[in-house]
């Protein structure tokens, strides 16, 4: 019973603890810009890297919120759904996927770019450098839960395989990676307030099953790329 309670303490100190730091940084951002948020849309295809010799491509969809910390550092909720795809000799899989993740990224114009004046670059620097400002990278954590239906084709052997082949639906733990860039195509005074995203993701699993397998030579674990098209706008911009 202690220890439950000693963990049930450390949780609502840990809690306690974020809250108070992301109302310290939602205060700072008031009195820096006015417009910290945004949304966006995406839609592409996906790509499974796992037991598969022949990956057909895939597809699916993403929603994402992001919280700017600064004009080219933020913080964000990413969500997704689609398939994911795989063929070989000895058989084929279909998954039916919905993950999330909280992510971070950082732009290049973190590194060059104004940002005390920052509406006012955003107007002036309409050339490669004011929209390189904008290319990012990122990274996150987030989990991915699975729908596999696979098989094993007749005449392949059975024995290179464990008990749990076949029909696949449990969560897994992802580490997603981001490379990208939003282009804007509209602007206002505290910065963009729409702009087309491009985005190529590399969700790395902790585990080998996305494709409903786990080979005994199997040397890595499983992995998907999710590359899209989208569009994201800036939320509550000042007029």
């Amino acid at each position: 019973m202690n220890k439950i309670y000693k963990i049930n303490v450390r949780g609502k100190k840990v809690i306690c603890s974020v809250l108070i730091l992301c109302a310290g940084c939602f205060t700072s951002l008031k009195a820096q810009f006015s417009s910290p948020f945004s949304v966006g849309l995406g839609f592409g295809g996906t790509n499974l890297h796992g037991d598969f010799k022949n990956e057909p491509v895939g597809y699916a969809g993403s929603a994402n919120f992001d919280f700017h910390l600064s004009p080219f550092f933020s913080a964000g909720i990413n969500l997704q759904a689609g398939n994911l795809k795989g063929e070989a000799n000895f058989g084929s899989f279909k998954n039916d996927f919905m993950a999330g993740n909280f992510n971070i990224k950082v732009r290049a114009g973190q590194f060059y770019a104004a940002k005390k004046n920052y509406g006012l670059y955003s107007l002036k620097k309409q050339g490669l450098a004011g929209y390189l400002a904008y290319a990012y990278a990122g990274v996150g954590i987030g989990l991915i839960r699975s729908d596999v239906n696979a098989k094993i084709n007749e005449g392949n052997t059975r024995q290179l395989f464990d008990e749990s082949y076949g029909t696949y639906d449990k969560t897994a733990t992802v580490i997603p990676l981001n490379v990208g860039i939003d282009i804007p195509f509209k602007q206002s005074m505290t910065g963009p307030t729409w702009s087309v995203n491009i985005n190529y993701q590399l969700n790395v699993s902790t585990g080998d099953r996305l494709d409903g397998f786990a080979p005994m030579y199997s040397e890595h674990k499983d992995f998907y790329s999710y590359w899209s098209l989208g569009i994201q706008k800036a939320l509550f911009v000042k007029k």
